[in-house]
């Protein structure tokens, strides 16, 4: 299947709109911190079944069988097209910085492995440090007690380029990589544009001391020189059929919360790699890692349902997210639903022999993994939830302290 990527570019600032009540009384509206899939999934969706500027209700059942990847973060060029993605940062690498360090914007980069608790010297209780339960996976984090440094925490998007580094080949073998300059890594979260209303009433006066406040995203990025600054955008990823029915369907239109007004558009300069690069492909072996693009839904929690393919051996990932959403087909709210958050990386041993482990490296690279909530039947791999890339792995889990 071939995939085209669109382009979807804020002309403004984009209110992601986190589910708390925005009315009488609720004097303020904050956005998420990213959108979730689901939005830019509901805006295609919403486009596709525009009949001259209507959404027709009839191709409902059809629209909501449209899949979509993503959205993922760009940087856009001069000439508006895709020159760096931005990617969630992998919840296993620890990034720590002292004072120096700090001054000179260097770090250094710790890579978080799976640990065999039980075998770890000094650790025969394994309940010392771990409440996971028995049999299910390793906790993941450092075998070394002697480091330096505080947390940096200010990174939440790395550039392709890096990421692609860290997967190809992970850097188990090599205890840390110290950072020079943390600019050229990737960017921080996107900052937040404050600005404060006044409603308006039915004569188009402004109603006393009716004020309220919005917070939304800034999709660009650099300090100090604003002829500097560089632009971003969303990028979502459609087969080609679905592609087609967004190409006569104009550029602008809102999106999100206070109907914000963004620019559609395809692209021909994917700069992402659709296909597994050789590099991953010959260096996975049994064993390799697997990164969320996108949050993922399992309804297990944090676990995939077992399948033949893989064993999961071991989870790095943060605080879950909640996500709910409105539906317009039963004009009510949907039902909120833990997610896995982006940037949690999965240890997998894969089964099968060397052929069967192949096919499935080409499936499932750049794929949706998400499960169907058996409860709504919402399909979450069709709405972009659960994008993934692989990452090679050795299987070792630490057993020593260092």
């Amino acid at each position: 299947m071939t995939l085209q990527t669109w382009i979807i570019e804020p002309r403004d600032s984009l209110i992601v709109r986190d589910g708390k009540p925005f009315s009488a009384g609720v004097t303020h509206a904050t956005s998420l911190d990213f959108p979730f899939p689901s939005t830019t999934t509901g805006g295609v969706r919403t486009r596709s079944g525009l009949v001259d500027g209507v959404f027709d209700v009839s191709q409902i059942d059809s629209i909501k069988e449209i899949e979509v990847r993503g959205a993922l973060l760009a940087e856009l060029d001069d000439e508006g097209e895709i020159c760096v993605f931005y990617l969630p940062s992998p919840a296993d690498s620890l990034l720590l910085q002292d004072d120096e360090q700090k001054r000179n914007k260097a770090a250094r980069l710790y890579p978080l492995l799976p640990l065999n608790i039980e075998k770890l010297s000094g650790n025969a209780n394994k309940a010392q440090l771990s409440n996971l339960p028995e049999q299910v996976v390793f906790p993941v984090g450092l075998n070394r007690t002697k480091i330096k440094g505080k947390p940096y925490g200010d990174l939440k998007f790395w550039c392709w380029e890096v990421l692609e580094n860290w997967l190809t080949p992970r850097i188990g073998s090599k205890p840390f990589i110290d950072i020079t300059n943390l600019e050229n890594y990737g960017i921080s979260s996107l900052q937040k544009d404050s600005r404060t209303h006044v409603a308006i009433n039915e004569n188009l006066t402004s109603e006393d001391g009716a004020l309220f406040q919005t917070r939304g995203l800034e999709f660009n990025h650099g300090k100090g020189d604003l002829s500097k600054a560089k632009k971003l955008s969303l990028v979502v990823f459609l087969d080609e059929t679905n592609s087609k029915k967004l190409e006569d369907k104009g550029n602008l239109a809102p999106l999100g919360g206070e109907r914000r007004l963004v620019s559609w558009r395809k692209s021909n300069h994917t700069k992402m790699p659709l296909v597994c690069p050789p590099e991953i492909v010959n260096g996975i072996g049994g064993y390799c890692g697997l990164l969320l693009l996108t949050p993922a839904f399992f309804e297990g929690g944090f676990l995939p349902k077992p399948n033949g393919d893989f064993e999961v051996k071991a989870i790095a990932c943060n605080r879950y997210q909640t996500v709910s959403g409105w539906d317009f087909v039963l004009n009510e709210p949907k039902p909120s639903r833990r997610l896995v958050p982006a940037g949690s990386v999965f240890f997998l041993k894969l089964n099968g022999d060397d052929v069967q482990r192949r096919a499935w490296i080409n499936k499932t690279w750049f794929s949706c993994i998400s499960e169907v909530d058996s409860e709504s039947g919402q399909d979450f791999a069709k709405d972009g939830f659960g994008l993934c890339v692989l990452g090679t792995w050795d299987g070792i889990a630490l057993e020593n302290w260092e």
